[in-house]
């Protein structure tokens, strides 16, 4: 019943991967269903007996054997020795059988990459998540390290980091602050190095500059003081002696003053005291301020006049500050001026007042303009006038009007005159300052009354009359009094309580301002005695108490000379 061929015929048809094949092998080696060795014997191709040695060996029933067909192809045989002897052989080309391993090996290969590959992008990321913060922060020591302190860590961290970026900021915020405070301090030794820098050279340019300047007055008191010792010196010399005498002093007194003020503002010592006051109510009496500090006597040719007004304007100022430059621009144009008139007045611009003082002087070349400003500077002109002073009142002028945040310059033609201009911003207290400041009157009153009780009656005559007065006990006293507030333009004095020394004092008041009005309250046997002894010339009378009407003939007699 066994068909054979019909076995070969469907050994035959099975395929082994491609090109691979099924056949067999009797116990004698014969081939059969072989596409190429059909009914051929292995023992002719196996020609070393290398594979009838394996397949024969008895131990081993089944395995398989690599070998090269007649067209050098390397074949895997693997083969499964029968019961009957017989032999069941699989063939096929090395390359097909492990073509499915290379795709497998191929497959495992590209796994294993894409995981190194995944690995080395892993460790990346996280070797950057955990160097990023670190390097922030090593780059912000270096800015640190560098002197910018400002910077700081961002806190983006969430572990150990966040804390040491913390302190750090903290470090670098406190470093910062000290390191400010060290500036600061360096500042504060520099400005105190330059102001001392700047005091030095003051007091070098003082010792060049005012040698001369204070030697020339203080020679001129000593001689003429020596000169009234000399014996048989007929009275007209003697009154001359004196005036130059007393003229020198005011002289040196102006210097002294002079470099006082500029020196206080050169450290920064004067403070701003704004009040609110009457513009016109202050010209006027700057007008009496004026008239007793001007010690030199003016060309007969030569006057001033101070343009008020009509519609009187009320500012927030500090009336000492403005009078000091007024009073050096005043006292410069007068100086500088053989004749014509000096004019003071003031406009209104916008948000400012400017003062304007003009004169018909030498006026000023280009070349002198950028010094007139300079300390200790002077101009040489023929006028002995010019020559008094220090030279320092248009430089207290540009530092006072620095400090109230003014502004001051001039035009000037030679041979024509010039104009100075001061502008001032004006100010709008508020209204607590308001409540607080009233509007400023200037003393007009002075009383001289060693009695307190006396005073007091006195005090409330001038209340009354809406005047401001100052108490003085004695003659010193309202001497002091005097040259502080020019203002003052009358002078009550109580015979019945005074010293001698007190009545004494009206006669050099007198003599220091002739503008100044007197009343005397006393006896008038003793006043009559007064003027007999002593020359003391009062120009009102009242006995023991003020009279009715005393006050006010005075005052309308004294507004009457100060009309605008």
């Amino acid at each position: 019943d066994f068909n054979f061929n019909s076995l070969k015929d469907q050994v035959s048809r099975f395929k082994i991967y491609e090109t691979g094949f099924i056949w067999m092998m009797d116990s004698s080696f014969n081939i059969f269903s072989h596409p190429l060795y059909e009914e051929k014997n292995l023992r002719e191709l196996d020609k070393n007996n290398e594979i009838i040695a394996k397949i024969s060996n008895v131990s081993v029933a089944e395995g398989n054997i690599e070998y090269a067909d007649n067209k050098s192809v390397k074949q895997i045989m693997a083969y499964k020795k029968l019961s009957n002897g017989w032999y069941i052989c699989v063939s096929a080309p090395y390359s097909e059988i492990f073509k499915g391993s290379k795709l497998i090996f191929r497959f495992i290969a590209l796994i294993i990459l894409i995981t190194i590959l995944a690995s080395v992008f892993i460790s990346i990321k996280i070797s950057r998540a955990i160097t990023k913060p670190i390097n922030r922060f090593v780059d912000s020591f270096v800015k640190g390290a560098t002197g910018d302190f400002s910077i700081r860590v961002p806190e983006t961290s969430k572990d150990e980091l966040r804390l040491l970026e913390s302190h750090f900021n903290h470090f670098l915020e406190k470093t910062q602050r000290l390191v400010k405070e060290l500036n600061e301090t360096q500042k504060s030794l520099i400005n105190a190095k330059d102001s001392a820098e700047k005091s030095n050279k003051l007091k070098t340019s003082f010792l060049a500059n005012m040698s001369h300047e204070i030697r020339t007055p203080l020679n001129a008191v000593i001689g003429f003081s020596n000169l009234l010792k000399m014996q048989n010196i007929p009275e007209g010399e003697k009154s001359k002696y004196i005036e130059f005498a007393i003229s020198s002093s005011y002289n040196l007194l102006a210097i002294v003053e002079s470099i006082i003020e500029y020196s206080s503002l050169e450290v920064g010592l004067p403070e701003l005291k704004p009040i609110s006051l009457s513009v016109n109510e202050f010209l006027i009496s700057f007008n009496d301020y004026l008239k007793s500090n001007i010690k030199y006597q003016l060309p007969d040719n030569l006057c001033y006049k101070i343009n008020y007004c009509e519609t009187d304007t009320i500012l927030y100022i500090d009336p000492d500050k403005i009078r000091r430059i007024l009073f050096h621009l005043m006292d410069n144009a007068l100086k500088f001026s053989s004749e014509g008139i000096v004019e003071l007045g003031y406009e209104l611009k916008e948000k400012n007042i400017v003062f304007y003082i003009k004169d018909e002087g030498v006026g000023i070349n280009k070349e002198n303009e950028r010094l007139v400003w300079e300390s200790f500077y002077k101009i040489d002109v023929l006028d002995q006038r010019s020559n008094i002073g220090a030279g320092l009142g248009l430089s207290i002028s540009k530092l006072l009007a620095n400090l109230i945040n003014g502004k001051i310059w001039f035009e000037s033609e030679m041979g024509k005159g010039t104009v100075f201009y001061l502008s001032i911003p004006i100010l709008k207290p508020n209204k607590l300052t308001l409540e607080q400041s009233p509007i400023y009157h200037y003393p007009e009153v002075l009383v001289v009354d060693e009695d307190i009780d006396s005073f007091r009656m006195i005090h409330d005559k001038t209340i009354k009359l809406n005047l401001k007065d100052l108490w003085a006990r004695n003659g010193v006293e309202a001497l002091g009094l005097i040259a502080m507030e020019p203002s003052v333009q009358i002078v009550i004095c109580n015979l019945h309580s005074n010293s001698i020394e007190g009545i004494l004092s009206i006669q050099l008041i007198k003599n220091i301002n002739a503008n100044i009005k007197t009343l005397v309250i006393g006896n008038p046997k003793r006043i009559k005695e007064m003027n007999e002894q002593y020359g003391v010339d009062f120009d009102f009378y009242s006995y023991d108490f003020i009279e009715d009407g005393v006050l006010e003939e005075m005052i309308t007699h004294i507004k009457q000379k100060k009309q605008p």
